[in-house]
């Protein structure tokens, strides 16, 4: 007689979709995922994934989500140096290169460069250059110079991540970057 089937129960399956689906990502290196893997991966039938989410885009929406808060974690986490408001916001930028750098593929889908960007709900793709607003609030409450020093971070680390800045320090750039925001 053959054995009665197993009933499968996961405890926080939504939760578990979105881990494999980072990790995927992660070991695929192009960030490319679909549900049928993600669903084998946590050992479900790959119509599960579909309880949860619509779709693929709502998966990506859930990742990019998961994202957002590893990375407030990690920037929340940040030393705050409190000498200067200047010195804070470099703590928070080396937080934010090092988020990059253990996470790579995540990182470049929160930026919305990585192929699965394209399946982001709209609005999911933000630039969360809220992170980083209060330390940059404290040393210049000029929109446009939050953007830039934003813009120019971001950029670098993509640009870092990718090898093309291999001849410069992090460091001194988000010094440089910093120096042009200060009078």
């Amino acid at each position: 007689m053959a054995p009665p089937p197993r009933t499968y129960h996961h405890g926080n399956l939504p939760q578990a979709l979105v881990v494999a689906a980072i990790e995927a990502m992660a070991e695929a290196g192009d960030g490319n995922v679909n549900l049928r893997d993600i669903a084998a991966r946590v050992g479900v039938s790959p119509a599960a994934p579909y309880k949860h989410f619509a779709g693929k885009s709502a998966l990506i929406a859930a990742v990019i989500a998961e994202i957002r808060e590893r990375l407030e974690a990690a920037l929340a986490s940040a030393p705050s140096l409190g000498a200067t408001p200047r010195e804070n916001a470099h703590a928070l930028a080396e937080a934010f290169l090092m988020f990059a750098q253990a996470q790579p593929v995540p990182f470049r889908l929160l930026c919305g460069a990585n192929p699965c960007a394209e399946f982001a709900a709209p609005g999911a793709m933000q630039a969360p250059r809220h992170l980083l607003q209060p330390a940059l609030n404290d040393i210049s409450a000029d929109g446009c110079a939050s953007a830039a020093f934003w813009s120019l971070l971001t950029g670098f680390t993509l640009l870092w991540l990718d090898g093309g800045m291999t001849d410069v320090s992090p460091a001194a750039v988000i010094d440089a970057a910093l120096a042009g925001l200060v009078p």
